[in-house]
């Protein structure tokens, strides 16, 4: 089997002011877009409602992960759609400058909890340990911001994981971090229903991080990163301490919808071992033809972490 992230999905209250910001601030290009009926949201997501959508994304860097932004301004009063996730969603881009780009972003509107603080090796915020070999020779720069409608945007630096626009110097999105409620049940769906290997772990902790992430003195967070096997976009599983509660004083926007989706082959499969993992199966199969959504056979999943995973699989 093989499995591919392809779309990060973000529901947005305000989509125009979203597709603005984005374009503006990271370079991304509006590639599709239309309207999603209520039949077609019905089979997809079990929701009786019409979405409008926009895709974005680097048109000069056209296999990276996409950004698919959902007009959801309605749904947070629905409690018969309930997927919003447990802590925030946040895009993870390199900048060539970090501190430059800090302060551009909030300029654009972004409120940082601090600029681009310190968290390599020599700064007290790592314990290390896994195999991630990501800042062990040179200190990382990373802040947390929330962007316009509520998503988190993580800026990293100076070292670049992605491609950076020669205009704005900052890669496309090459990564996502999301909290999870079950780490360890988060990280066997992502190794055996997704391929997402884990290659590497770390603990967050300390002044940087607390600073740089906006957690409470005292609170510690474990970060599992992964990826497919040969690289290419990163997830990273953020979970905290069951005792101390909401580790983080912001909290997901309620707009009711974040979700990742996946290119696939044999979703049947994928689909039978999902649920054996204790995943719900939220609709689906169904076949899709939209020109924004694509061509082919989807189905949506809400595992016991929290967040809901699109599987499509294309007509061929």
């Amino acid at each position: 089997m093989a499995s591919r992230l392809r779309d990060i999905v973000i529901g947005a209250g305000h989509l125009r002011q979203q597709v603005a910001f984005y374009s503006a601030n990271l370079g991304l290009r509006a590639v599709a877009k239309g309207r999603i009926p209520p039949a077609l949201c019905s089979k997809l997501w079990g929701l009786d409602d019409s979405l409008d959508t926009v895709l974005m994304g680097r048109v000069d860097v056209p296999d990276a992960a996409r950004l698919r932004l959902l007009r959801t301004s309605g749904l947070a009063a629905r409690p018969d759609f309930d997927v919003t996730p447990p802590g925030p969603l946040g895009l993870v881009v390199d900048a060539v400058d970090p501190r430059r780009t800090y302060y551009r972003f909030s300029g654009a509107g972004v409120e940082f909890h601090a600029a681009p603080t310190g968290t390599g090796p020599d700064a007290d915020a790592a314990d290390r340990i896994g195999g991630d070999a990501e800042g062990e020779s040179t200190e990382r720069r990373v802040a947390y911001g929330r962007a316009y409608d509520g998503e988190y945007l993580v800026v990293e630096g100076p070292a670049l994981r992605g491609t950076p626009s020669p205009y704005f110097g900052v890669t496309e999105p090459h990564g996502c971090q999301i909290v999870v409620r079950d780490l360890a049940g988060a990280s066997t769906f992502f190794d055996h229903v997704l391929e997402q290997r884990t290659i590497g772990a770390e603990r967050r902790g300390g002044h940087a991080w607390e600073t740089a992430m906006g957690l409470r003195p005292g609170v510690t967070v474990t970060a599992q990163h992964l990826e497919a096997d040969g690289g290419g976009f990163r997830t990273t599983l953020l979970a905290y301490s069951p005792s101390v509660g909401p580790a983080m004083d912001v909290q997901p926007p309620a707009r009711g919808f974040c979700a990742l989706r996946f290119d696939v082959n044999a979703l049947e499969a994928r689909l039978d071992l999902a649920q054996s993992l204790g995943a719900r199966l939220v609709s689906g199969p169904t076949w899709v033809e939209h020109p924004a959504l694509g061509t082919g056979w989807a189905a949506s999943l809400m595992p016991g972490f929290g967040l809901l995973i699109e599987l499509w699989q294309s007509e061929a």
